[in-house]
């Protein structure tokens, strides 16, 4: 819709409108400030009652925006924290794996000497 405000001069105030009715939708504070600014210049110019700014609505998105960003930052922690987990629990059964594998050879090595000296 803000492409077509910007294409096409004559239907800009009614695709402003509806961009900020999806706008308000969404968590883009900013782009529905600047949106909402772009309209309001647009009815200025054309002598028309400005629309105002609905402080609540861009507090409640930028609060709505910061718990998802605090939602997904401790999700993100906890993934980290678990392969780093996996990946030393992964590194010890390698480590016993490759201990009974040398054990084995060993072994083998020094049953073929007994074995040969005999």
């Amino acid at each position: 819709m803000i492409f077509i405000a910007d294409r096409c001069p004559p239907l800009a105030i009614d695709a402003l409108q509806l961009a900020l009715s999806e706008l308000s939708q969404t968590l883009n504070s900013y782009k529905y400030s600047m949106t909402l600014n772009t309209l309001n210049d647009l009815l200025k110019s054309k002598n028309q009652p400005s629309i105002p700014i609905p402080d609540d609505l861009i507090e409640s998105m930028n609060q709505k925006a910061k718990q998802g960003k605090e939602r997904l930052d401790a999700e993100l922690k906890n993934y980290k924290n678990s392969m780093i987990k996996e990946s030393i629990r992964v590194r010890i059964k390698l480590s016993s794996l490759l201990s009974f594998i040398l054990y084995i050879f060993l072994f083998d090595i020094l049953f073929y000497f007994l074995g040969y000296c005999f």
